[in-house]
């Protein structure tokens, strides 16, 4: 089943500004540019001493064969690892 990320949003608490205007979400989108040291223009962030109430929304866009039981999201962004609750994969 094939799946890409189409969107990132780090749902932390904290409400972050970038060149005095508040950020936007999704923090990450499949079409942001992520060139070496390019900076993000939206940045997020997780409190390490709150980390059971740090949310990462991630929305994936699966392919035509949708698998019928529930998955489970696990991944790394950098030092930050994530494992998500189970859910169940939609077309």
């Amino acid at each position: 089943m094939p799946v890409e990320i189409a969107s990132i949003t780090i749902n932390s608490g904290v409400n972050l500004c970038y060149n005095e205007k508040p950020v936007v979400t999704p923090n990450w989108q499949a079409e942001t540019d992520t060139t070496e040291n390019h900076g993000s223009k939206r940045p997020g962030a997780f409190l390490i001493s709150d980390k059971d109430n740090n949310f990462l929304e991630v929305e994936l866009h699966c392919g035509e064969a949708v698998n019928p039981h529930p998955a489970t999201l696990v991944g790394n962004m950098g030092k930050i690892q994530f494992k998500s609750a189970a859910f169940q994969p939609q077309p």
